[in-house]
């Protein structure tokens, strides 16, 4: 009988270990998570709260004027989020004269001023210094922010990489016609984010971030 009651308090204590980890953890890290819901379109998304911000941790499904889904399926977007050129993630509006071959005077990543872009009130795209910073300070990698590799659509509109790698868009230009990107590719780089710049005219997924 003895044996049956401490049996029974292991197990409880077991699964309220479970539920609290549930409840507060992402990846092997112990940060506060949480879900917002897009006004615009009634999308939920799940966050994470990591030092003084909150990141989305799926990929952003806003449908943008000139954005698209891997091989125009719009079973991928629901599952893996959308794919944006460089010009549609920072201004789907069309308002601001800048993207494919005209700058936007934001290259200086240390200086660049805050980009809303296609991310919902409240938030904005993640500069390339944000990534640098969540990826090589923080230490997060591609399971800590549940990477789905989705691939990207290139220039001239066909689709790569499916199941392969994953990219991100950062609002940090390189040029008038190149911009900075993360890639993930646990084949290639075990699964922790690369910095990389490329053409505008490709699409990649975005995240978006919010300052807390």
């Amino acid at each position: 009988m003895k044996n049956q009651i401490r049996l029974l308090w292991v197990t409880l204590a077991l699964v309220a270990f479970a539920a609290c980890s549930d409840d507060n953890s992402i990846g092997p890290h112990n940060y506060t998570v949480g879900s917002f819901t897009d006004e615009r379109d009634g999308e939920t998304y799940r966050t994470v709260e990591i030092g003084n911000q909150e990141w989305m941790t799926e990929n952003l499904r806003y449908n943008a004027k000139g954005s698209v889904c891997f091989d125009y399926g719009n079973a991928n977007c629901k599952i893996y989020g959308r794919l944006y050129r460089w010009s549609i993630a920072m201004d789907s509006s069309e308002m601001v004269p800048c993207g494919d071959g005209v700058t936007c005077d934001l290259a200086d990543s240390l200086t660049q001023p805050h980009v809303q872009g296609v991310c919902p009130n409240g938030w904005r795209l993640p500069t390339y210094s944000d990534w640098l910073t969540l990826l090589k300070k923080d230490g997060l990698k591609a399971p800590d922010l549940d990477v789905k590799y989705y691939g990207f659509q290139r220039t001239d509109g066909s689709f790569n990489r499916f199941g392969l790698s994953a990219c991100f868009t950062c609002s940090t230009e390189s040029n008038a016609d190149w911009a900075y990107h993360f890639s993930f590719s646990p084949d290639m780089y075990d699964s922790t984010g690369v910095p990389y710049y490329d053409v505008k005219t490709g699409a990649c997924s975005i995240r978006c971030v919010r300052d807390i």
